[in-house]
């Protein structure tokens, strides 16, 4: 008998070599296809996590992650039961029935809380995207927004079975493989212990029972459903789905080792791997990022294996089967593992694959290709519901139970804070002005995170040398470099979101590796009048930075090297924690008046190196008053190259690929003479986020308690950039007025008007209870005068042509209306009341418009009172206006000149203004 097993298997493996299937073990990364190259390096990550260390920080992410702690539960419950299992010596009935649903039960749950909708799980590592297209856009869009339960701790389901059952997802049980006829005459008859695939959901339904397009089916009448064939098992009322997981098991007893499981599995794993290579064979023009991948697990007893099945990039294909984790779950550190893969793996399936199928299928459906389907309107999914296309029928309604995903509360919009939740006042609805919070804050993040990983790819598809040496000049240009960690960087991001690890596109692992890292913030007011507060930063590694140097490629010794090595220092996580505090805190006041000011800042090592040869140790970042932002505008560059999609697409004759290589490779260079410029695959270059929060006044910052504030006094006078923000920033209303010229359309001879208030705002009915508040505030004769970000592309291109840069850091924020802009306020006053507003001569008046704003600033920036600054430039005819207007330029004409020369070899002192004094003259209430 043991003969004849042994004859079976040895037969198997000849006819699997026969039809191109090939079981890779151990584990070898240099075989993995590039284009699952990320998502099988994420299972080798998970591979190394450790029991320990992963429940040592759940006590403080417990709030933001409630699924981290039921993971630590689920991993000790996972190994204490194999054990016992192990020392039973269970059959394979008794290992699959006492394990296998609890280790594979993601694929069974919804994620969602039933109570607030919002999640109660996320996986531990996010899949990667290879596409960069909107239906990318719109994961990295859902993956950012996508908010933690908020519900007390009591009240969140304490049991799978509260949560429901997942709807996208479902599984068969020992069904027989249905395999085409000539092979089948070869088999047994194979029926897997549990395969995993996709449920016939209203979509799929939808698209499967579409007629198809005469020319696709040869002029017959037949549907998508006949057409492509879906399943591997007989037909049903509610059929599997093109299946993504496979799963074989035998007891620890059994005397089938790993080798007869893989290769008992090794046609299930083909026929499988062969529905998603014939759907995508005759998808037109195949754009597809994602190429078929079939994950296997293998468990023998308490052993467990993890393998991923796809079509290597040689011709002719092969089918592999490659091994990429094993463990025995009788240990912490492998149950946690398995449980991780088994969240990674549903991830990949939720996000990845399943709308890469349903693309794929409405490809075919409506002729276009790939590139050219969204799915940004998903009805089974509801967060991603907008305006329902023919192809998908209506969802019917929102009662339990229908074909919604699992995270249909990931949009709600009672969870995200808004203007209007967090006041008690109405929102007007009119056009010269509006009412916003001042508690709420958007705050984001854009770094541009280049490592030894990713830099050779970012510079291969920037254009070589030339970016190298952008990089390498703009380094070497400024003295504020600091030192810090890849981890360093993450802490820098988490903090800074407040919240965990953020969702990028394709972020980048943590690292121990040296950065080179330049960092800049802003608060300024955006324009839709929400406060925002930015992080920018710029970060090189070591590593990275000689690849840059080297790609360069100058002829003559450069000292960028040199420079950068001087000026970086290094900077310890605890100045970097009192840092973050600092620059974190901030009560709705003082947010208030750093966005009316612009604030922007650039952070650098304090104390200053007073030798080229000594360094000090940094015992506090101090906080540098801009002329203008340098890195958003360097970093977009590199972050456009990810938006960038393929810029030649080859039509290549299938004849060609039956060539033999070397006249397959002449026929390429004689049709497509040039080398193409590929879509970018790693993203891990930029880092991206944004979300929103409510600030309070528990938030208050208070110099005389601030450890970096008071380390930083003694080398600063005015260690921050926050002034003191007593009762008085806003009037006794609790609301001000905000003025700012109007930039975002053609009306430029108006002002645009914002009322900021605070949450203790008294009880407003209506525009006409606002309109005399509005009145009243005119009438104390000051108000807070700002300018919105970001400036109109055309402006700010005539900004750079003339060398303008006062729109950062505005001196005197808060300083009486002019003429022209109590005209404004007046019509709004108006506008709220209902009343007609008077089309006057004088509302022509161009005083202080884009020119003339410019020219106050300067003289402000001078430290002039506003009453000089203004009767200076009255004074002033138009040739002479023109004169001080080419002063206020020079400067900054000169200073670009010098940078374009010098282009970035020579280190240049950071440009740091002086806030002009504030006016004489007390707060109105």
């Amino acid at each position: 008998m043991a003969d004849d097993k042994d004859d079976n298997v040895r037969d198997l493996r000849r006819l699997a070599k026969r039809y191109g299937i090939t079981i890779q073990s151990p584990p070898n990364a240099q075989q993995w296809p590039a284009v699952h190259q990320r998502l099988f390096e994420s299972i080798s990550k998970i591979g190394d996590q450790k029991f320990d260390t992963f429940c040592a920080s759940i006590d403080i992410r417990s709030n933001d992650e409630p699924w981290r702690e039921q993971t630590k539960y689920r991993a000790e419950w996972l190994a204490k039961r194999a054990a016992r299992l192990f020392n039973q010596q269970r059959n394979e009935s008794g290992w699959r029935f006492g394990l296998e649903n609890d280790v594979l039960r993601r694929f069974s749950v919804e994620v969602a809380c039933p109570k607030c909708r919002a999640r109660i799980w996320r996986s531990e590592i996010e899949a990667c995207i290879n596409e960069l297209d909107e239906v990318a856009a719109n994961l990295a869009d859902r993956r950012k927004n996508r908010k933690s339960c908020t519900c007390a701790p009591n009240d969140r389901p304490q049991d799978y079975y509260e949560i429901g059952t997942n709807p996208l997802f479902d599984d068969r049980t020992q069904e027989v493989i249905f395999h085409d006829p000539l092979l089948r005459s070869q088999l047994p008859k194979q029926e897997p212990d549990r395969v995993y695939g996709l449920q016939e959901t209203n979509n799929f339904e939808k698209l499967l029972s579409t007629p198809m397009p005469s020319a696709l089916a040869n002029d017959a009448d037949i549907t998508l459903r006949e057409l492509v064939r879906s399943s591997p098992f007989r037909d049903g009322v509610e059929p599997l789905l093109f299946p993504f997981l496979i799963l074989e098991a035998k007891s620890g007893k059994s005397s089938s080792g790993f080798y007869e499981i893989q290769t008992q599995t090794a046609f299930p794993i083909f026929a499988l791997l062969k529905l998603q290579e014939d759907l995508l064979a005759r998808v037109q023009d195949s754009g597809v990022a994602d190429r078929p991948l079939i994950w296997f697990f293998a468990n023998r007893g308490d052993a467990w294996r993890v393998y991923g099945c796809c079509l290597s990039d040689s011709e002719p294909t092969r089918y592999d089967i490659l091994h990429l984790w094993d463990g025995s779950i009788m240990s912490k550190d492998s149950s946690l593992q398995l449980l991780l893969i088994v969240d990674y793996i549903f991830d990949w399936a939720r996000d990845i694959y399943r709308p890469s199928i349903l693309r794929q299928l409405k490809s075919l459906v409506t002729g276009s290709t790939f590139d050219q389907i969204s799915l940004t309107d998903d009805s089974d999914i509801i967060s991603m519901r907008r305006n329902i296309s023919n192809w998908i029928q209506a969802a019917p309604s929102t009662v339990a139970g229908l074909d919604f995903e699992q995270d249909f509360g990931e949009h709600n919009i009672a969870s995200t804070p808004d203007h209007q939740s967090s006041l008690r006042i109405p929102i007007p609805n009119t056009k010269l002005g509006t009412l916003r919070s001042a508690a709420l804050i958007e705050t984001r993040v854009e770094g541009l995170f280049i490592t030894e990983q990713n830099v050779t790819k970012l510079l291969q598809l920037a254009g070589g040398e030339e970016p190298a040496r952008q990089l390498l000049n703009f380094l070497a240009k400024w003295n504020e470099l600091l030192l810090l960690t890849g981890d360093d960087l993450d802490d820098l991001e988490e903090a800074w979101m407040s919240r965990s690890r953020f969702a990028t596109e394709s972020p980048a692992p943590s690292t121990s590796s040296e950065f080179y890292v330049l960092i800049e913030t802003k608060t300024f007011m955006n324009t839709s009048w929400t406060i925002v507060r930015e992080l920018t930063y710029l970060a090189v590694s070591k590593e990275a930075f000689e690849i840059i140097f080297t790609y360069a490629n100058y002829k003559i010794q450069h000292p960028g090297r040199q420079l950068v090595a001087k000026a970086a220092r290094s900077c310890s996580k605890t100045v970097l924690i009192e840092t973050l505090r600092c620059l974190l805190s901030g009560s709705p006041g003082q947010l208030f008046i750093a966005a009316t000011t612009c604030i922007c800042l650039s952070l650098y090592a304090l104390p200053e190196k007073k030798r080229s040869d000594h360094a000090p140790p940094i015992q506090t970042l101090a906080f540098g008053n801009l002329r203008r932002p340098r890195l958003p505008e360097f970093i977009q560059k590199f972050h456009k190259i990810g938006k960038r999609k393929e810029r030649r697409k080859w039509i290549i004759p299938r004849n060609v690929y039956e060539l033999p290589p070397k006249e397959r490779s002449d026929w390429l260079k004689k049709r497509y003479p040039e080398d193409r410029v590929p879509a970018p695959e790693d993203l891990s270059f930029i880092r991206n986020a944004e979300g929103i929060r409510l600030v309070s006044e528990k938030d208050l910052h208070e110099e005389g308690r601030c450890a970096r504030c008071i380390l930083g006094s003694k080398y600063d006078e005015k260690p921050h950039h926050f002034t003191a923000s007593g009762p008085n920033v806003f009037s006794a209303y609790g609301l001000d007025l905000v003025i700012s010229l109007n930039l975002a359309d053609d009306d430029s001879d108006r002002h645009d008007i914002c009322l900021f208030a605070v949450t203790d705002v008294p009880e407003v009915a209506g525009d006409k209870e606002l309109a005399v508040i509005v009145e009243d505030l005119l009438q104390s004769g000051h108000g807070y005068h700002t300018i919105r970000h970001p400036i109109p592309q055309g402006l700010r291109r005539s900004i750079d042509l003339r060398g303008g840069d006062t729109i950062w850091n505005l001196p005197l924020h808060y300083r009486p209306f002019t003429g022209k802009e109590r005209i404004d306020v007046t019509d709004w006053v108006s506008e709220l009341k209902s009343l007609p507003i008077l089309d006057s001569a004088k509302k022509r008046s161009t005083d202080f418009r884009w020119d003339g704003l410019q020219m106050l600033l300067h003289y402000l920036g001078k430290g002039k009172p506003w009453a000089e600054a203004v009767r200076e430039i009255k004074l002033k005819d138009r040739s002479t206006s023109n004169n001080v207007r080419s002063d206020v330029y020079v400067q900054s004409d000169k200073d670009e000149r010098r940078r374009r020369e010098e282009a970035g070899e020579m280190v240049e002192p950071r440009p740091i203004i002086h806030w002009g004094p504030f006016p004489e003259s007390t707060r109105g209430d």
